[in-house]
């Protein structure tokens, strides 16, 4: 459904047509501008698996993207962007330094991540991906294919019809769009970076230790300016009076699939979940340790351990001597959790930590136990 709508957004909006074919020299830098990249990887570290592949594209673009006489520029343009790329990293890492933490930065955020180990490879997401957004991926196909044209082909027709369109789209809205770079320029340095950097995120498939679903939510954007491209291309070969009515119709038959699945999800109830978090609330106290797994019912107790979320990718990186440490004061009594949610994750944490629980706890409430009482 994400995809749809940024498909949506893409197609419908116009863009100015602009003529001539004189090639123009590269907008001057402005540094401001460059540090929205780094910012936005600063937001999400998924983003920089974008980075190589705009590298990539920035390189192309400076051997091969316009006049030699511009070439100054083009490289002053690749510099100002690297630049502005390292300024807000480079901030960031000062104020931690500053704080005495500037290690630990780069420790948590890249050296911890390079070392984490996975626990399930990415392909059932790809799958997934594919199941639930296979005519927009067959639709990105031909925007790449359409690409590729730009790059190799002398022939203007369709690249006419298809600014045709959209300067038609702008006459009747007064809207803008960064499609422009699509339908004007030979090659296509804006379809290239796209591309690029969506080719870097699947790489990163490779390379991340864990790709979680939303990992290929970044992916959507970059494929959907593609589909919406291809879409804008098949409509240039109607009459203009029946174009509209096709993008519109494509895009409510692309509808039928995201909108089935909301359905079919909106009937679901998280009555259970309730059910299990007003037993910990009723036979807990506010100070009473809490211990679980994964299900979040001790979200609002103290929890019995440091390590708090414990799915595979944790249990799987916990130093060994720190889990025999806990064990050893469970056993002691130091550390007495008045609850024990034993989900699928505390079951895996250590056959002794079963054993442990088996002989302290019973069992009161679906993976629920409750200390015994003592003798």
């Amino acid at each position: 459904s994400l995809a749809l709508r940024i498909l949506v957004v893409w197609t419908v909006p116009g863009a100015k047509n602009r003529r001539g074919s004189r090639p123009r020299p590269p907008p001057r830098p402005a540094p401001l501008q460059k540090t929205r990249v780094s910012g936005q990887t600063l937001c999400t570290q998924k983003a920089l698996f974008t980075l190589p592949g705009l590298g990539v594209a920035g390189l192309a673009w400076v051997i091969f993207g316009g006049p030699r006489e511009h070439l100054k520029r083009r490289l002053s343009g690749v510099g100002w962007f690297s630049l502005g790329l390292l300024i807000p990293f480079l901030a960031t890492w000062a104020w931690f330094a500053t704080h005495q933490a500037g290690w630990v930065f780069i420790e948590n955020n890249f050296l911890l991540n390079a070392r984490w180990k996975a626990a399930e490879p990415p392909q059932p997401l790809l799958q997934q991906l594919v199941s639930d957004s296979w005519p927009i991926l067959l639709l990105a196909g031909g925007g790449v294919l359409l690409l590729g044209r730009d790059f190799v082909s002398n022939d203007d027709r369709s690249r006419r019809r298809e600014s045709a369109l959209l300067f038609e789209a702008n006459r009747m809205r007064g809207l803008t769009s960064a499609t422009t770079n699509f339908v004007q320029r030979r090659p296509d340095w804006l379809g290239l970076v796209f591309l690029a950097s969506a080719s870097g995120l699947l790489l990163g498939l490779l390379v991340i230790p864990v790709a979680y679903a939303q990992y290929l939510l970044t992916l959507l954007p970059l494929i959907t300016l593609f589909a919406g491209r291809f879409l804008v291309f098949l409509a240039g070969y109607l009459p203009s009076g029946l174009r509209w009515a096709y993008v519109g119709l494509a895009l409510i038959l692309l509808q039928i699939s995201p909108v089935s699945q909301a359905l079919e999800r909106g009937h679901r109830r998280n009555d259970g979940q309730l059910r299990s978090l007003e037993f910990v609330l009723t036979h807990t106290t506010p100070t009473d340790q809490v211990m679980d797994g994964w299900r979040g019912l001790g979200v609002f107790r103290p929890h019995a351990w440091y390590y708090y979320f414990l799915h595979p990718e944790v249990r799987g990186m916990l130093p060994p001597a720190e889990l025999a440490t806990f064990l050893d004061r469970l056993e002691s009594g130091a550390v007495q959790p008045k609850l024990i949610v034993m989900d699928n994750n505390l079951r895996s944490l250590s056959d002794r930590f079963m054993a442990f629980v088996q002989s302290r706890y019973e069992k009161a409430d679906h993976d629920i136990w409750i200390r015994k009482p003592e003798e």
